[in-house]
This record gives structure tokens, sequence and C-alpha cells, in this order.
């Protein structure tokens, strides 16, 4: 049991650093790809939706069974989540890129396959070590996606195919299903198995 404990403390702080990296990398990434307007436009959006998704979880999920302080700090907390908006977004960017560097006519079959693969472990194991490590964050990661696979396609599809069962049939499937996970990650990382990071978050409203 003990040498569980210690693998255990030894590969979080890789992990951490790792994903570290990888934020930053994306940041730098979509900050020299993208203009500089954009970049700002888009990741307050994304700051906007985690804010929605992390006061229904502070008023609905949380506040029955602990003691906060309303507005009294509350300043301070949403400056902590400002950097997750710029994250979301250059992640959401690097994807966006490697898709369509994928679909590229340029490239082979087999080399495209490769990244396509290679892209999907990476991502999967990160977002794999978020949900395991920091659970309130997935889950509002998670939310953030759905409400944004919701606002893609009402803006982008035609308007007379939004009256099709088809439609809503995509929406209930993809966006609800995402936001429902999604909170319920989050009501797991408050409540049951205790996210570091949302602990430390909530904190900050604690009397």
């Amino acid at each position: 049991m003990k040498d569980k404990i210690k693998i255990k403390l030894k590969l979080s702080p890789h992990g951490r650093f790792i994903s570290l990296i990888f934020a930053l990398s994306c940041i730098i990434y979509a900050s020299q790809n993208r203009k500089l307007s954009d970049f700002l436009l888009n990741s307050g959006k994304i700051i906007l939706v985690i804010y929605s998704i992390i006061f229904i979880a502070l008023f609905f999920i949380v506040k029955k069974t602990k003691n906060f302080s309303f507005p009294k700090k509350l300043i301070i907390a949403l400056l902590l989540i400002v950097a997750l908006g710029p994250i979301y977004y250059s992640i959401g960017v690097v994807i966006n890129d490697v898709y369509l560097y994928v679909k590229s006519p340029t490239i082979s079959r087999n080399w495209s396959a490769f990244i396509t693969v290679f892209s999907i472990l990476i991502l999967g194991l990160l977002l794999f070590y978020v949900r395991l490590k920091f659970r309130c964050v997935y889950g509002i990661s998670e939310a953030a996606v759905g409400i944004f696979i919701a606002m893609h396609k009402v803006i982008f599809i035609e308007p007379s195919d939004l009256l099709t069962s088809e439609f809503y049939i995509a929406i209930l499937t993809a966006s609800i299903f995402l936001v429902v996970r999604g909170f319920d990650n989050i009501y797991v990382g408050l409540t049951k198995e205790l996210d570091p990071v949302a602990q430390k978050f909530l904190a900050i409203f604690e009397k």
C-alpha cells in the first residue's frame, strides 16, 4: 500500500508539469496564429460561459451544504478563473488546425491516420489525467463544450433546418448529454472525490 502511494505522489508532479507545458504551448501557438482581437474576443466568450457554469454550481450544488460569503470575495475568485478562457480557446485552435491539416490533400492518408491517432491518444491521455486529478475542472470543461456545440449548431445551421428532428436529436445527444455529464462531474469533484483546485476555489467563499 505504501509503495502505491509513493508511486502516485511521484507521478502527480510530472502530470501537472506536462499539462502546464501543453496549455502554454497551445496559448503560444494560438496567439501567433490568430489575430489578437479574435483571441481576446473568443477567450472572453468562453470566460462568460465558464462563469455561468460556476455560478450554477455554486448556488445549486454547493451552497446548500456549505456556508459561503457572497459576494464579498467574488472578484478574487473570478480573477482566478480568467486564465481558463485563453487556455480553452487555444486548445480549440490547436485541435481545429490539426483537423484542417489532416484533411489537407497535400498529405498522404497514412500520415493523416498517424497524426489523427497520435493526437487522439495525447488529448485523451491529458483529459483522463485532468478528470482523474481535477474532476471539477474537467466537468466545467465538459459542460462548456456542450454549450458551445449547441451554439455552433444554432449559428451555422440553415434556418430551415432548425425545426427538423435531426437538429433536436443532435442537440439532445451531444449538447445536453455533455452538459449533464459536466455538472455530474462538477458535483462529484465538489462533494465526493475532492478536487484540490475546486477546494481552494471554494475556500475563498467560506466564512
